[in-house]
């Protein structure tokens, strides 16, 4: 279970990545758009937390993309 929650935890970490990368910000713009501290997002971005619901939804509300392409992208990137 545990290997399981890793995987989906980089998997969301480099789908909010892409996005951020996509949308031409920096850790600390998304961060301070998006009302988390920078650190989280660094931690979000690499796999090493489970992100919550509620930093999720500011992430995609702060990115500009709907909460389900979020996810959806988050599928395409496990299947990879």
């Amino acid at each position: 279970m545990e290997r399981t929650r890793d995987v989906h935890n980089i998997a969301l970490g480099n789908a909010v990545r892409q996005l951020r990368k996509e949308a031409r910000l920096t850790q600390q713009a998304l961060a301070d758009r998006a009302e988390i501290p920078a650190e989280e997002l660094r931690q979000i971005e690499i796999g090493g937390i489970d992100a919550d619901w509620g930093a999720v939804r500011r992430l995609a509300y702060a990115l500009d993309v709907d909460l389900p392409d979020v996810f959806r992208l988050t599928e395409e990137l496990l299947d990879d």
